[in-house]
């Protein structure tokens, strides 16, 4: 029921007030489970990939979101208990039982939001190891424009349609679990996020 509410009242909120484009949706694989990557500059990046996964695929993303973030009961219930989105841990665990159930995963692999607007350096391995343990697909997302529409420097985000979400090709790593190809995919994926994103990615 949650779902079905935030779908109706707030995906088409957010296009009216912040997304003027969404691009490539046709690459979102048909059925689940699959993992979805995003660069990560503003606040709203999260509800920008859950809304648009919802809308046009009528499946929620669990994402998973820094520990910080939970410093409330609020927070933790509304968005652990009521989205059942996940709190990121240095561990990829409760994710893949959701990958296993056939559900989406959602991941910024920069971790914090970025504080110039240039991606940062990734220094997980959180992405790597779940797309060489699940086997399933990465599916970049670059987001382009929200570092201006709300940066960690704002308290609020401007009300102009300045987001521009790209979506790519599914990407598959048939490849050994180690240290060296945990940083090849993770190299792979962000270079294709900054591409889509408009930004760059240069680690």
């Amino acid at each position: 029921m949650a779902y079905f509410f935030t779908k109706l009242l707030l995906y088409p909120l957010m296009r009216l007030l912040f997304v003027k484009k969404i691009i490539g949706l046709d690459n979102l694989p048909k059925k689940a489970p699959y993992i979805l990557a995003a660069n990560h500059a503003s606040y709203i990046d999260g509800v920008l990939m859950f809304l648009t996964i919802l809308w046009h695929k009528n499946k929620p993303v669990h994402i998973l979101i820094y520990r910080e973030f939970f410093k409330t009961w609020l927070k933790r219930f509304v968005f652990l208990t009521w989205y059942r989105q996940m709190q990121a841990n240095h561990s990829v665990d409760h994710a893949v039982e959701y990958l296993e159930n056939d559900e989406l995963v959602g991941i910024f692999p920069e971790g914090g939001r970025t504080r110039t607007g240039r991606m940062k350096k990734v220094t997980g391995t959180g992405i790597a190891v779940l797309a060489l343990e699940t086997g399933l697909p990465v599916v970049p997302m670059g987001i382009e424009g929200s570092y201006e529409l709300w940066s960690r420097y704002r308290k609020l985000p401007k009300f102009k349609r300045l987001v521009t979400i790209r979506i790519g090709k599914p990407m598959r790593f048939n490849l050994r679990m180690n240290k060296k190809n945990y940083k090849t995919v993770t190299s792979r994926v962000m270079n294709k996020i900054a591409k889509l994103a408009g930004n760059e990615y240069k680690w």
